[in-house]
């Protein structure tokens, strides 16, 4: 992906996201990617094996790295499956510092790394804590 090598290292992993939601939309015939909640279910929304297989084939191309190939079963969520090729592309954790104050959660970098825990092990229950 050549937008990732030219973006500013802030703006990394927005980008990573969209184009997620992007190929996550065209496995399932949606026009809009943002439609796809970042926490709504891939499966709840239609996807099958196939389209699994599908998104895999176009990621692992797109990135340049090669995918396991339960990524869909393993990372069901725009959101956990973003965090997970984020973190095998090695683009750097949104911090503290990278957080505009208006969008800062009350409670500063502790509650985003409260938040980041919960979200991990709600991914890995499958369902929402």
């Amino acid at each position: 992906m050549a937008e990732l090598i030219g973006a500013l290292a802030n703006e990394r992993r927005g980008i990573l996201e969209t184009f997620v939601r992007e190929q996550i939309a065209r496995s399932l015939g949606i026009v809009d990617g943002n439609s796809i909640g970042e926490r709504q279910r891939l499966f709840d929304l239609g996807f099958d094996s196939l389209m699994a297989v599908e998104l895999r084939n176009r990621l692992e191309t797109a990135l340049k790295k090669p995918l396991r190939r339960t990524l869909t079963f393993d990372f069901p969520r725009v959101d956990a499956l973003t965090e997970y090729l984020a973190d095998l592309l090695d683009l750097p954790a949104r911090d503290h510092a990278t957080i505009p104050e208006s969008e800062e959660p009350s409670g500063g970098c502790l509650n985003v790394e409260f938040e980041s825990r919960l979200a991990a092990a709600s991914q890995y229950l499958g369902e929402e804590l």
